[in-house]
């Protein structure tokens, strides 16, 4: 059968002028390929994300990530 896990993190040094996407990102043991949940909060500070399809009896590792949006204007 399948579960669901809520994972919690916490982005420091950001504020919400800053474009960025954080979550959480977690792989099936044995695998290479990590699978992204974006949590819909914004601005920094404590977050979660729910994780559902996840496999009963089954290893997952886990790892908070942070991507900053840069915005660049080239030439005048």
């Amino acid at each position: 059968s399948t579960k669901s896990a809520t994972l919690s993190g916490i982005v420091e040094g950001i504020n919400s002028t800053i474009p960025c996407e954080y979550g959480i990102s977690y792989r099936k043991e044995g695998t290479l390929e990590w699978v992204d949940a974006p949590s819909s909060e914004k601005g920094g500070g404590t977050f979660s994300c729910r994780i559902s399809g996840l496999i009963s009896n089954t290893g997952y590792s886990y790892r908070a990530y942070l991507r900053v949006r840069v915005d660049r204007t080239l030439g005048v």
